[in-house]
């Protein structure tokens, strides 16, 4: 059960490192000091700080929480000023919606129904929190 749990994670964790990097950038953002984002979710649990460990916790929680089947698209429930308001950082928002956007492309694309693969492992992610 984990095991599919964890490949839809690191479905999502793929998806948000790929759309990092095929951000545009507009001139003036190319002006700015370049500060590399690394997120929490492409690190291995062994190498992260207490502090990481909670926020990669925190996003796991809230994602599947505000990310909700609707038909065979996902949908995201929250607006990105709610999602600051949880204290979690904005390019994590970005990215999700992103992500999901892609997502229900590839729906769109393929014909491919993902929906009862994500909650199955909407369900695993609960049942492994709550057993631990």
């Amino acid at each position: 059960m984990k095991k599919n749990s964890l490949s839809f994670i690191l479905f999502l964790i793929a998806s948000l490192w790929m759309s990092c990097n095929d951000m545009p950038k507009s001139a003036s953002e190319e002006q700015k000091a370049f500060v590399p984002f690394t997120s929490v979710t492409s690190i291995p649990d062994s190498l992260l700080t207490p502090e990481q460990k909670v926020l990669k916790r925190k996003l796991g929680d809230v994602f599947y929480k505000i990310i909700v089947p609707q038909g065979n698209k996902l949908i995201v429930t929250i607006d990105k000023d709610s999602f600051l308001q949880l204290g979690l950082p904005e390019e994590y928002y970005d990215m999700l919606v992103r992500n999901i956007d892609n997502a229900n492309n590839y729906t769109d694309t393929t014909g491919i129904d993902f929906i009862q693969s994500f909650l199955k492992s909407k369900k695993e992610y609960f049942e492994s929190i709550d057993s631990e």
